[in-house]
């Protein structure tokens, strides 16, 4: 992943797959998604257990429940909701960097540069 990296930021493919795979099958399938790619993404990295997990199963059964009510266009549509879901998750890493402090969790923060990259970058993709 990082031959593809801008600025030393890697897109989140397993979020964009989420989020299709959430809008497409509903929220069951959503957070089931989100479970599983959490924790294969948990094994691999260096955060607590569960962490991802939390995070992409709530974006996986918030995208689900959007199943048949978005009309999803070939290009707003999914900027938008690939956007909408990294700033998501990364609030949720926010509030979930509190109950692991002195983990090495990496909190985002509103106020730089790699956050809106990675954004943009999850939702040209």
């Amino acid at each position: 992943m990082q031959k593809i990296a801008l600025w030393g930021v890697i897109p989140a493919f397993a979020l964009i797959v989420l989020i299709y795979t959430s809008i497409k099958n509903g929220s069951m399938e959503g957070q089931v998604s989100g479970f599983a790619s959490g924790i294969a993404t948990d094994f691999i990295s260096r955060r607590p257990l569960g962490f991802t997990v939390f995070t992409q199963t709530i974006i996986g059964f918030v995208y689900g429940i959007f199943k048949s009510n978005v009309f999803i266009d070939f290009i707003i549509a999914p900027f938008l909701m690939a956007f909408i879901a990294t700033i998501l998750k990364a609030l949720l890493t926010v509030i979930l960097s509190i109950f692991f402090p002195g983990s090495s969790v990496k909190a985002y923060s509103f106020f730089t540069a790699e956050l809106w990259i990675e954004s943009l970058y999850n939702a040209v993709l």
